[in-house]
C-alpha cells in the first residue's frame, strides 16, 4: 500500500510530501499548489492520503482530486470514481466492500502464482482456472 502523507508548515509557506517507501521530499510551492500535489498524486497513485492539517490546499487538493475522479473516504483511503461505478486503489479494500465473489483474470502465469501466493498468505478463500492461457482467480471471502 502506498501512502501519501501531506503536511503544510503553520504558515503555510512549505509543502511537505511523504510517501512510503520513497524517501521523505520538500517542496517549496508558490502558486497552484493543488496542481502540483495532484501532479505528485498521479505519479505516485497511492492508495491512501493523510493530511497533517486541514486548511486551503488541502481543500484545493481535495476538490482537485474529486474533479478528476477520486474521492477520499475518511480515513483517507482513495476511492476512483469512474461512470457511477465505485473503483479501488487496493484489492483488499474492494474485497472487503463489494457483496459477494468476483472474479480477477491475469494473463502472466507468474504474476497470478504470486497473487494466488498472496491471497492465500492473507487468508482469502479462492479458487483457480486457466482458460485461453490466462488465469482467472475467484475470491469468494476473507477468513476471520
Amino acid at each position: 500500500m502506498t501512502i501519501m502523507n501531506i503536511l503544510t508548515a503553520d504558515d503555510l509557506s512549505y509543502v511537505k510530501v511523504e510517501i512510503k517507501n520513497v524517501s521523505v521530499k520538500y517542496y517549496t510551492y508558490d502558486e497552484n499548489i493543488s496542481e502540483q500535489l495532484y501532479s505528485r498524486f498521479k505519479s505516485d497513485t497511492p492508495s491512501k492520503v493523510i493530511f497533517g492539517s486541514d486548511n486551503e490546499y488541502t481543500q484545493s487538493f481535495i476538490k482537485q482530486l474529486y474533479n478528476n475522479g477520486f474521492y477520499l473516504s475518511e480515513n483517507g483511503d482513495v476511492i476512483k470514481i469512474e461512470d457511477r461505478k465505485v473503483c479501488y486503489n487496493t484489492l483488499e479494500q474492494a474485497i472487503e466492500d463489494e457483496l459477494g465473489c468476483f472474479t480477477l483474470e491475469i494473463n502472466d502465469e507468474y504474476d497470478a502464482e504470486n497473487t494466488q501466493n498472496v491471497l492465500l498468505k492473507s487468508g482469502y478463500i479462492i479458487s483457480s482456472k486457466v482458460v485461453d492461457g490466462k488465469s482467472h482467480i475467484t475470491i469468494y471471502d476473507k477468513v476471520k
